[in-house]
């Protein structure tokens, strides 16, 4: 009687064991399968999170290229047109130079020697301030006889005038200025109507 005892305890110990085992696999399966679960949802957000890094980072790259260009237009710019505030302010006395040797005096006046060497001095002078404009890319602009443009001159009157098309400059009462391809001052004329 003691030998059925011990099969029958036995057999419900593997029996026990049989079923634990089943359920200990069943448990790991579900483990592997919600690991499994797991790690493919954590690729997915990996995936968009690289993807999400990714595109901040050419977006930056981008940025940072604008930015480089832009200040490099900057300091061409700079380059360019720092001067324009001087040369537009030495404009002014230039034009004096002109209107000076514009002056047609009496005979005995203009041939008296002190009155050509003060003309020949402001001469000179108008000369070397058109040298040292032009080396920094100043152009004075005196459109007499030239078709009115716009981007250039500044119309503040117009006349009617026999034998000549409209639009064309007929007096130039003072005369303009350009630094490069910038229009520092336009040049103000008269125009045919």
């Amino acid at each position: 009687m003691k030998e059925e005892s011990k099969s029958n305890f036995g057999d419900g110990f593997f029996a026990n064991q049989e079923s634990y085992k089943e359920a200990n696999k069943k448990d790991v399966e579900n483990l592997e399968n919600e690991v499994q679960s797991k790690k493919e949802s954590a690729n997915k957000q990996d995936e968009e999170l690289v993807l999400q890094l990714k595109d901040a980072l050419a977006r930056s790259i981008a940025e940072c290229e604008n930015l480089k260009k832009r200040h490099q237009k900057e300091i061409e710019s700079t380059a360019k047109y720092g001067s324009a505030k001087i040369l537009q302010d030495l404009a002014e006395p230039f034009d004096q130079l002109f209107l000076a040797l514009s002056f047609k005096p009496s005979d005995d006046i203009a041939q008296n020697p002190l009155f050509q060497s003060i003309v020949g001095g402001i001469e000179m002078t108008r000369s070397s301030f058109e040298k040292a404009f032009a080396k920094h890319g100043l152009k004075r602009i005196y459109p007499k006889g030239e078709k009115f443009n716009h981007n250039h001159h500044q119309a503040i009157s117009q006349v009617k005038q026999e034998g000549l098309d409209s639009g064309i400059v007929i007096e130039v009462v003072q005369a303009g200025y350009i630094l490069e391809d910038r229009v520092l001052k336009p040049a103000m004329v008269v125009v045919s109507a």
